[in-house]
């Protein structure tokens, strides 16, 4: 995959807004896959109404998908993710379980409704291999939950507990012996 990312991350770095925080390398994460270390950045800033450059059957396509996935534009985040779970691939994982510590819902339903049981298991694979990661993004779903979803009513005098919430019910399923 490393000459479809190179492909991916060089037409997209052509298109980003370059007044507009250029990527630093102090502003992406790294993560482990298959043992090897890759940095993602935290978030990438497209122009407004940005498409993808690349058609779905060039082999660099889903990279550019995956950098779509740290858009600024949350429905831009949304698209992007709804085709890497159409494609999974294990060096797509970490864009999936990024977005599951995110505080866009509308997100957090469609990466539910997009997972199957090959999802589950290059996902948990991910996982095992990146538990400080995904202790951090766990972190982060409890913390929006807090923020955002807490005090959201889902019926007459009922709020939305913790294990309501979608982003727990992604952290439990996820967690959950296969």
């Amino acid at each position: 995959m490393r000459t479809q990312a190179k492909r991916a991350a060089t037409a997209v770095e052509a298109k980003l807004v370059s007044d507009h925080c250029a990527p630093k390398v102090s502003d992406s994460f790294a993560v482990s896959i298959a043992g090897e270390e890759v940095r993602i950045p935290e978030r990438l800033y497209f122009p407004q109404g940005y498409q993808s450059i690349m058609a779905p059957d060039d082999p660099a396509w889903l990279g550019e998908q995956a950098l779509q996935t740290r858009s600024l534009d949350g429905y831009q985040r949304q698209r992007a993710v709804r085709h890497l779970l159409g494609s999974i691939e294990p060096w797509n994982a970490p864009f999936i379980v990024a977005l599951i510590g995110s505080y866009v819902i509308e997100i957090l339903y469609d990466i539910e409704s997009g997972l199957s049981d090959e999802t589950y298991e290059i996902l948990r694979e991910f996982l095992g291999e990146n538990t400080e990661f995904w202790n951090l993004t766990k972190s982060r779903v409890v913390s929006y939950w807090n923020v955002y979803q807490r005090e959201f009513h889902v019926g007459p005098r009922r709020k939305l507990s913790a294990s309501d919430y979608v982003g727990r019910s992604l952290i439990d399923a996820l967690e959950q012996r296969p």
